[in-house]
């Protein structure tokens, strides 16, 4: 599903689930003992487990944005690269009046991915140091009250190693809250040989993007 499916499509799909979960047929219609709202809930929360159809909807459109994020180097995302560059290659991305529905549903996610993603510092090479949320899954500098000084307003998280691979403490302490020092401390400094940063999703293991729990899934799909 790489387009936002009409409701009335969506309702009619799940007018004919509820019909074969209650085994109606076109002349009987049997008594439905227990609401779809039910139904769809998680196991663990009383239901059997069934997505709503609105819900995997999204999800797909999620997946879209979050390769389109993270660059990778499919064919299509080669044509939406090459067909919609405006704002691709930031945090920003823009839609016009005569774009593909697909593109508009796309820039819709796009802020929401974001909001939901952090970083996981490898390399130190693709992480702002201000603008990004690589401290923890929720913290960004720019959004603190930090005078942050000009010559790391840019700064990569690379740029903050010294000469033996370890945090150049020197750079931090004289602006940078305690609290946040020893955050920074519990992280491994970049590394070259690490390979690339990796942007992962809250709630979600590394290595597995789309398979949240059901808590994490409910809060960022809303």
């Amino acid at each position: 599903m790489t387009a936002i499916l009409p409701r009335a499509c969506i309702e009619e799909i799940e007018r004919l689930q509820r019909k074969f979960i209650w085994g109606d047929t076109q002349n009987t219609r049997k008594y439905h003992a227990i609401g779809w709202e039910t139904i769809t809930k998680p196991k663990s929360h009383g239901g059997l487990g069934l997505r709503r159809l609105a819900e995997m909807n999204k999800a797909c459109i999620f997946k879209l944005v979050w390769k389109l994020q993270n660059g990778v180097n499919e064919l299509w995302c080669q044509i939406l690269f090459g067909k919609y560059q405006r704002g691709i290659g930031n945090d920003n991305v823009v839609a016009k009046g005569t774009d593909s529905s697909l593109w508009k549903e796309i820039v819709k996610a796009w802020p929401k991915l974001l909001e939901a993603s952090f970083w996981s510092i490898r390399d130190g090479r693709s992480v702002d140091l201000c603008n990004h949320k690589w401290i923890d899954e929720d913290t960004r500098l720019i959004d603190m009250s930090i005078d942050i000084p000009v010559q790391f307003r840019n700064a990569k998280v690379k740029d903050l190693v010294d000469d033996y691979g370890a945090w150049n403490w020197s750079d931090f302490q004289n602006w940078l809250p305690e609290q946040l020092m020893l955050k920074i401390a519990a992280i491994p400094p970049p590394d070259i040989d690490a390979g690339d940063d990796k942007r992962l999703l809250k709630g979600a293991r590394e290595g597995e993007i789309f398979h949240l729990d059901d808590d994490s899934w409910k809060n960022f799909n809303k």
